[in-house]
């Protein structure tokens, strides 16, 4: 026979649990790409105006962050002289679905990791911490990527992308080296690191 006391307490309601808390978002929407580069002025030269933010370094600091900085990449299209257009993308599907939907036969198209963005941007600082997370590269060298878009010579941001170049990415490097304009627009700009960098390597300077 149940007791009296025994029996109130076996059919008390059970204490009600907390409610669940909501997984956190992935981190590729916890983050905004503003955050960490620049693409305000990207419709005219974009190789000329792209760069990573000042704030973006403290986020390269974060492990958490490592898969993603290392699976962003952009998008940059060239429509005629100087017109362009950069998009970015968080997965290399995504970023493939973009480029066979607007294919241009008038245009031309780059793809970039943060570490080329860097580089191209003369940005040494940011090209060695990507470098070390482990940030890939994606860019095909093409020289007036790094000169001046308006005369075609070569500036001081040339002198710090092809520097930047040489410590963290000689793979880029040798692309630069082993391309015969580079030098030529060197001269004509009179950056005497870059052709005491590129002789000193092994480019004859004509």
């Amino acid at each position: 026979q149940i007791s009296r006391c025994h029996a109130a307490t076996s059919f008390k309601t059970p204490p009600l649990l907390p409610p669940a808390k909501p997984p956190p978002p992935p981190l590729c929407t916890s983050i905004s790409i503003s955050e960490i580069v620049d693409l305000s002025h990207c419709s005219v030269a974009w190789y000329a105006h792209i760069r990573i933010t000042e704030r973006a370094v403290k986020l390269f600091h974060l492990p958490e962050l490592h898969p993603v900085l290392r699976s962003v990449a952009f998008q940059a299209f060239e429509f005629g002289f100087v017109n362009s257009t950069v998009y970015v993308f968080f997965d290399e599907l995504t970023a493939e679905a973009n480029i066979r939907k607007i294919i241009d036969p008038r245009s031309r198209f780059f793809v970039l990791s943060l570490l080329d963005v860097a580089i191209i941007s003369g940005d040494a600082r940011n090209a060695r911490i990507l470098h070390s997370i482990g940030v890939p590269q994606r860019y095909e060298f093409q020289p007036y990527h790094v000169c001046n878009p308006w005369t075609g010579i070569a500036d001081s941001r040339s002198t710090e992308a092809v520097m930047a170049a040489y410590l963290e990415c000689q793979p880029l490097f040798e692309q630069m080296r082993s391309d015969d304009q580079l030098i030529g627009r060197a001269i004509a700009g009179k950056q005497d690191s870059i052709i005491k960098l590129l002789t000193d390597t092994g480019i004859t300077a004509s």
